[in-house]
């Protein structure tokens, strides 16, 4: 272990920075969760989201994905359902059981353990509202930006790093989620970048829910427009079970 004087002065103002940087993301955190809900965020329990992505190039339309995604926070439990038109094609879900994908083609397949599933064009656990409850708990480490930049988006920028997984949003003057982005490596270590920039908002329950805005980031291909709409939210919803089974 080093002992000379220069090096644990280094050290001592090294670990003085590192504590200012997460001092003021946790006040970043603070004024975005009180923008966002305040205490109605905090006691989200259960989330229940239906959403819709529609793809563009030069106004034509390409196609559109729904997407169903139930989250369990005191259960540790969360499921992503792909759909076409009302019927479920494919399933991702994790639980204290254990992680698992269906499908129609091939069905039921373990996920490896420990790991998120990815989805291209699609908003994963730790986005949006989501980002903001992991961040406040505790969960990763905090970095902030009051100076930052989002697809060309100016504010107040926080970022959670888990690993080799990052999850970034932008904050407006008085807390508003302007946009979040999320970084990771998929099963083949490809990176995945996507993100969404917010135009669009719900108060459900009392909390500011993101209803509508665009795909961006280096996942979506060049020329394609991509856009996101809620067509269904529910905050605190009561699960019985049911929502968990695999097909």
């Amino acid at each position: 272990m080093k002992v000379w004087a220069r090096a644990g002065t280094l050290l001592a103002l090294w670990g003085m920075l590192a504590q200012a940087q997460d001092g003021a993301a946790v006040e970043l955190l603070g004024r975005g969760r009180a923008a966002m809900g305040g205490a109605a965020l905090e006691q989200i329990g259960t989330y229940l989201e239906d959403y819709s992505l529609v793809g563009s190039v030069a106004g034509v339309r390409l196609g559109e994905i729904r997407i169903r995604v139930y989250i369990d926070l005191k259960g540790k439990r969360r499921r992503w359902e792909f759909l076409q038109g009302d019927k479920v094609t494919n399933v991702a879900q994790i639980t204290p059981q254990g992680g698992y994908t269906w499908s129609e083609k091939e069905g039921t397949k373990p996920l490896e353990a420990g790991r998120e599933p990815t989805f291209s064009y699609t908003t994963p656990f730790k986005a949006g509202l989501m980002a903001l409850l992991a961040a406040s708990r505790g969960e990763g480490k905090l970095e902030a930006r009051p100076n930052g930049e989002l697809f060309g988006l100016r504010g107040s920028l926080v970022t959670v790093r888990e690993g080799d997984t990052s999850y970034s949003f932008l904050l407006g003057p008085d807390g508003t989620l302007l946009a979040d982005r999320v970084n990771s490596k998929d099963e083949r270590n490809n990176t995945l970048d996507a993100g969404i920039v917010y135009s669009e908002y719900r108060v459900v329950k009392g909390v500011r829910v993101p209803v509508a805005g665009s795909i961006r980031g280096s996942t979506v291909p060049p020329l394609v427009s991509a856009q996101f709409r809620v067509n269904r939210v529910e905050i605190n919803p009561v699960f019985d079970g049911s929502e968990f089974k695999l097909p």
